[in-house]
């Protein structure tokens, strides 16, 4: 989910349209982008899903 500038509400983005807009950020010159992981059920911890992040956005900054 994401809330674009001048949007009072979130809507769905892709994989690749949310590691765009992190290297979007990233490229006008962020030292930082918080992303949130969450699970469908809504209970525990993110484990799967941080592996799952952990490899393309550690490549959106080198």
């Amino acid at each position: 989910m994401v809330r674009r500038d001048g949007s009072d509400h979130y809507e769905p983005i892709s994989w690749d349209g949310a590691f765009d807009l992190v290297a979007e950020h990233l490229d006008a010159g962020a030292d930082h982008v918080a992303v949130q992981a969450l699970q469908v059920d809504k209970r525990g911890v993110p484990e799967d899903q941080w592996r799952a992040l952990a490899e393309p956005l550690t490549a959106l900054t080198r």
